[in-house]
């Protein structure tokens, strides 16, 4: 009589899990082992764990999937693709079933409101999209969607880009003076001594 777990009765295997239950199923009989308890005492394996792997019935966590493929003598790295196929679909399979009660939403009114937690998330971004990121003193701050920048756009090639120090249109080898470079936005002078 071959050695193994008697059959009993036991829940259905899920068919997102078949892909990885014939991975690990190909593997043992690849490694030598005879059957999943010859591997289960030959190792310090979860029996339980072990079987509902190789049956489909439980999805394991990345690291102990990995860990079991390495006691299999495979390369954990060749197991990556499958569970995240099997993860994907079994958490599609969860959504489903949660969904499955509820009522089909047919407009935008019947769409339930996000928690509080997210709401308020939200909210912090929406109002940090209308801050500057620096303080005007003695100015009440307007919001940063009435403030209009003016960007200087141009062409770019490969043979038509300037050179570090080189005017932009310009070709010679003219260089701007290190010390004092004109910023376009607001005319103030940086990089030298500051007037006071």
């Amino acid at each position: 009589m071959p050695g193994g777990r008697p059959p009993r009765a036991q829940r259905g295997s899920y068919p997102e899990l078949a892909e990885l239950a014939a991975w690990f199923r190909q593997a043992l009989g690849e490694c030598g082992h005879s059957s999943i308890n010859a591997l289960v005492q030959r190792h310090t394996l979860d029996k339980n764990k072990v079987y509902e792997v190789f049956n489909g019935t439980t999805l394991l966590s990345l690291q102990s999937t990995r860990g079991l493929a390495q006691v299999l003598g495979r390369d954990p790295a060749e197991i990556d693709p499958i569970w995240l196929r099997a993860r994907e679909a079994t958490d599609l399979r969860l959504m489903a079933d949660e969904n499955e009660g509820r009522p089909a939403v047919t407009s935008w009114a019947e769409i339930p409101r996000p928690e509080l937690a997210l709401r308020n998330v939200l909210d912090a971004l929406t109002s940090a999209v209308e801050q500057l990121p620096y303080r005007l003193l003695g100015i009440a701050p307007p919001p940063l969607s009435a403030v209009y920048v003016r960007q200087h756009l141009r062409a770019g090639s490969a043979e038509g880009r300037p050179q570090r120090g080189q005017e932009p249109g310009s070709r010679g080898c003219t260089a701007r003076p290190r010390g004092i470079v004109r910023s376009r936005h607001a005319g103030h002078r940086r990089g030298g001594p500051q007037p006071q």
